[in-house]
């Protein structure tokens, strides 16, 4: 390539440059832009994500104590209908006991009753005719006592029942209010739901925020690539241009000297050729002639 169309080539390769420094320069910060969208989706997808962990986690610990209150509870049911149960067999044997009976008092008046009896005959002194008659009564008074004495500890095991089966009811609605209580209330519910279709809604921008970042970078690179070449090629033919006004400074500057010693070397002969003449030499004379020496 000559001089002139290396010329005229790096002017036009500088007139392709100089566009495409500002391309880039919109590139880059376009690319920028898209990674600092992409990094701050990032972030949120990230604190979303941990938003979404510690309610699971509260879940899970939730979901924990409901097995544990839940077999409690369950128990506690068995319990409870067992104990019912016993309670529904002993007052149906109560009840078939009382009927019976013809006697309809309390069972405890009329074990005063016979105990006074009793204390009578020893502190009464009744005749034998007397005495026998209230022996007699004390015996009948006793057999009645004694037939009510299994009323007596019905009544009894159904005390003892009924505070067992209380103490179970107890215990029940305690199991029974921690597995209710053990669910998320509505609104960590709905918080709950709204934080996921954040997450979802926020990691697909992420993905586009991503692929337009990468998009951005490959074009940013591809014009990179584009704009070092074209300066490498200016540079080499800045370079080439650069050799050739050297030498061409070097060719002229030894024209110029080669011109001037020509001329010098003329100039001498004339003086000389007037010297052997016996020409007075004038004082420039002497400095052309000093010249060539």
């Amino acid at each position: 390539m000559d001089h002139q169309q290396a010329l005229q080539q790096a002017q036009l390769l500088q007139s392709e440059i100089i566009p495409l420094q500002q391309q880039l320069h919109a590139l880059q910060q376009r690319k920028e832009d898209a990674f600092s969208r992409k990094e701050q989706l990032k972030q949120q997808v990230r604190d979303l994500g941990n938003k979404l962990k510690e309610f699971r986690a509260k879940r899970d610990q939730q979901r924990s104590g409901v097995e544990d209150a839940r077999k409690s509870r369950d128990e506690a049911k068995k319990t409870v209908q067992t104990l019912k149960e016993q309670l529904k067999n002993l007052r149906q044997k109560k009840s078939a006991l009382l009927q019976k009976q013809e006697f309809r008092g309390n069972p405890e008046t009329l074990k005063s009753k016979i105990e006074k009896m009793e204390l009578s005959i020893e502190t009464e002194g009744y005749d034998y005719e007397k005495e026998q008659r209230v022996m007699e009564q004390i015996k009948k008074f006793k057999a009645v006592y004694n037939s009510l004495a299994e009323v007596m500890q019905c009544n009894g095991q159904i005390q003892r029942l009924q505070l067992q089966l209380k103490d179970a009811l107890d215990k029940f609605e305690v199991f029974y209010s921690v597995v209710r209580q053990s669910h998320l209330s509505r609104e960590e519910y709905e918080s709950f739901k709204q934080t996921l279709a954040d997450f979802k809604k926020t990691k697909k921008e992420q993905e586009q925020a991503f692929a337009h970042f990468i998009a951005q970078k490959n074009e940013f690179n591809a014009l990179r690539g584009t704009y070092k070449e074209k300066h490498r090629q200016l540079f080499s033919l800045r370079k080439q241009l650069g050799q050739e006004a050297s030498m061409r400074r070097e060719q002229q500057h030894y024209s110029k000297k080669k011109k001037e010693e020509t001329i010098l070397a003329e100039k001498a002969k004339a003086v000389e050729e007037k010297w052997k003449t016996g020409k007075k030499l004038t004082t420039q004379d002497l400095i052309e002639l000093q010249g060539k020496a």
